[in-house]
């Protein structure tokens, strides 16, 4: 029981001390009252690292979007060739049991046309989806905006920008 409650202490310190090391990195202090206010260089400074940040934040979205896409993609033409299969099962069966040829021309027909409304369904998929990325995509570069926006002006005024301002 002893070790278990110092194991629990030695976790929190370690939490702590690595809030603390977090904290330190982008500035955080205990008051507002320990702020000096900023020079023009390390504004700039800090101007350019923080639209690195933006950058990679950016960089990463686009990423995991184009994965995204890469996955539908894949899952789609896993579904079309089970289908497929699937098709073709029921033709041989058809085929076997129907040996006329106007049976046979109208299910192919008919086969045909469930096709092109099924590859029809799998495109617009891929292009509404597409879509909402873009949307997605926009609004997070506007959102960045907006943040660069309000770092730059707290910069400007030589106050220490607000910390939720930086990229996830």
């Amino acid at each position: 029981m002893k070790s278990l409650h110092s194991i629990r202490q030695i976790g929190l310190g370690l939490a702590l001390a690595l809030g603390l090391f977090i904290s330190g990195v982008h500035g955080v202090r205990s008051s507002s009252a320990d702020l000096a206010p900023i020079s023009q260089a390390s504004a700039s400074k800090m101007i350019k690292e923080f639209k690195k940040a933006q950058a990679t934040e950016l960089k990463n979205f686009e990423k995991s979007q184009k994965s995204e896409l890469r996955d539908l993609k894949s899952s789609q033409t896993a579904h079309q060739k089970e289908w497929e299969a699937k098709e073709k099962e029921t033709r041989h069966v058809f085929f076997q049991a129907n040996p006329g040829g106007p049976e046979r021309r109208s299910y192919v027909k008919d086969f045909l046309d469930r096709r092109k409304v099924m590859v029809n369904v799998l495109k617009d998929e891929q292009v509404r989806r597409s879509q909402e990325q873009e949307v997605k995509k926009r609004a997070l570069i506007e959102d960045q905006r907006g943040k660069l926006k309000e770092f730059e002006e707290a910069l400007a005024k030589g106050e220490h920008p607000n910390n939720s301002l930086w990229p996830r």
